[in-house]
């Protein structure tokens, strides 16, 4: 029984540390980019971001890293049927319209745009960024021979100006 508790415990110790829990990709033995932030930035008319995360350090020297590609989706609400219950106490359909869940596993269908990053550089410019369009944003090392993984996901949206 000691036996077993001893290995249970070396288990959650090996799982439960991995290198600031950022995923290490095996194919290209690199870590996902991470510690990612957004800021928008607005001259006038004009609306853009920009994405910085951490350099990804990369262990295999035979394979090094090329650089980054941030990629950029722009997505879409989708509509959906609730009921509620009017003043009657009825319950009546009623249309409304939301952002899907954010989904880590898997990208969206919606417009891409993919921009590429020298492996020197962790920050990106986004020119041309529209209020209430909603942003999400991911960020992979890459090498000759593979994609790394992916960082977390980001969401970000600028709201119209009060007298919009």
């Amino acid at each position: 029984m000691k036996v077993l508790f001893f290995l249970f415990l070396g288990i959650l110790w090996i799982q439960g540390h991995p290198i600031d829990n950022a995923p290490i990709d095996v194919a290209t033995r690199s870590m996902a980019p991470r510690d990612m932030g957004v800021s928008t930035h607005e001259d006038h008319d004009k609306l853009w971001f920009v994405v910085n995360w951490s350099k990804v350090e990369n262990v295999d020297k035979t394979d090094p890293i090329l650089g980054y590609k941030v990629k950029i989706w722009k997505v879409k609400k989708v509509k959906s049927t609730v009921y509620a219950s009017n003043a009657d106490g009825k319950f009546v359909p009623m249309e409304v319209e939301a952002l899907p869940e954010l989904d880590l596993q898997k990208d969206p269908s919606d417009e891409l745009t993919v921009i590429d990053v020298p492996a020197d550089k962790t920050e990106v410019t986004y020119h041309g960024m529209k209020k209430k369009v909603t942003y999400e944003i991911a960020v992979y090392a890459y090498t000759a021979k593979n994609k790394g993984t992916s960082s977390n996901k980001m969401r970000i949206e600028v709201e119209p100006d009060k007298g919009d």
